[in-house]
């Protein structure tokens, strides 16, 4: 299969299997419309929200359904029979997009979801096209059952010519035969000025992030209610965020765990929401809590509550564990502790001076997160796979 004119712009078309926004799809929506030199086209196996959006961003989108039973095999499934009628449908779908792949010619293909990277892999080997996947997953057994966890093993090791890890420590957990082809790059955040700040008279603590264990939003809510009973202060937490991949019984058993130990009346529960509507709660916000049971792959959320303006408390683990420095732009507090979670909550709201100090260091530290500090490593690493010059400088400055 030829490629794209060398004289031209670098190929891509990203696969992705889903549409909902997503962390992962989050950070595709941000990047691949902004790719300078770059002709993008992302594959969908669903259409929805992230569809839309990338073509009101001007990205190239294209539809391709993928067989239920492969979209409904989650990371942890663990059934022999249902993994197997999940392979083939993989397979069946990989050779599907070997069709797409050699009318789209691409220099690249670029996965960016772990379903992505087993039928990408496929679809690139058939089409002859150098496949580099974006990990947005920690590799370990927190994350994946065994049988995942050796596929992405396999593919990774020995079919990605390239990798783009999202953290030190989600590159940490990749096959050591594929280092010298990976690159820790972060997710950027928007360089747009955050919203005001409102000011109240009552602390707001806030949790933002897809509904699910690991996130441990039950966490977040055994230490408000510690933090309320410990200061005798009202407070007030806000929940952000829905059960999209089908962990609803989490979702209600939070909502029974807010009135047993009775501070219903204080955590509000917004389901899930727009980005944009997510940094209408950061300015209402006085604290950002992080709190994840598992080391977090990266930790979007902790670098827009910098940017924000927002003080910020992390669990020490994975990716925020690398962002934020505690004392200096944030505090870190023992991974899954709900009382040393209280404990730093009690620390800022008894010193609004170290509120406000963390907060003003946060905003400086999610300057390395910026766009325009982040994108130019992600194109200058794609054009290395791909074996692809950089455009010449055209004077026009990033969007």
């Amino acid at each position: 299969m030829s490629a794209g004119d060398p004289a031209g712009p670098t190929r891509l078309v990203v696969l992705d299997h889903v549409a909902r926004l997503s962390g992962a799809e989050i950070n595709l929506l941000k990047v691949a419309p902004k790719l300078r030199g770059f002709d993008v086209t992302v594959v969908l196996a669903e259409p929805g929200d992230l569809a839309d959006r990338l073509r009101a961003a001007g990205a190239a989108v294209e539809i391709v359904p993928l067989d239920r039973r492969a979209a409904d095999v989650a990371a942890q499934q663990r059934g022999i029979a249902e993994l197997l009628r999940g392979g083939l449908a993989f397979l069946a779908y990989g050779v599907r997009l070997r069709r797409v792949l050699r009318r789209l010619r691409p220099d690249l293909v670029v996965t960016n979801s772990s379903k992505a990277h087993l039928y990408g892999a496929v679809a690139a080997a058939l089409a002859r096209v150098p496949l580099v996947c974006h990990v947005h997953d920690r590799l370990t057994g927190d994350t994946y059952a065994l049988p995942a966890l050796l596929l992405l093993r396999a593919v990774f090791g020995y079919r990605a010519a390239g990798l783009i890890a999202n953290s030190a420590s989600t590159a940490a957990t990749l096959p050591a035969r594929a280092a010298a082809r990976t690159v820790a790059l972060p997710c950027p955040v928007d360089e747009a000025d955050p919203l005001p700040h409102r000011p109240s008279d009552t602390v707001r603590f806030a949790v933002v992030g897809r509904i699910s264990p690991w996130k441990g939003q039950d966490l977040a809510v055994r230490a408000f209610a510690r933090w309320r009973e410990r200061t005798g202060q009202e407070g007030r937490l806000t929940i952000v965020g829905g059960a999209l991949f089908g962990e609803d019984e989490f979702g209600d058993g939070l909502l029974r765990l807010l009135d047993e130990l009775g501070v219903a009346d204080a955590v509000d529960v917004t389901g899930h929401v727009m980005p944009e509507r997510v940094q209408e709660v950061l300015a209402g916000t006085d604290v950002l809590l992080h709190t994840s049971r598992i080391p977090e792959p990266f930790g979007q959320v902790v670098v827009e509550g910098m940017h924000a303006g927002v003080a910020v408390v992390a669990a020490d683990a994975g990716g925020p564990a690398e962002i934020v420095h505690d004392g200096v732009d944030g505090l870190l507090y023992p991974v899954g502790d709900p009382v040393e979670l209280a404990a730093a909550m009690e620390r800022l709201t008894a010193s609004p001076d170290l509120r406000a100090r963390l907060a003003a260091a946060g905003r400086e530290t999610a300057r390395n997160y910026a766009i325009p500090a982040v994108l130019p490593r992600y194109e200058a690493f794609l054009r290395r796979v791909g074996g692809r010059p950089a455009p010449a400088p055209s004077g026009v400055a990033r969007g």
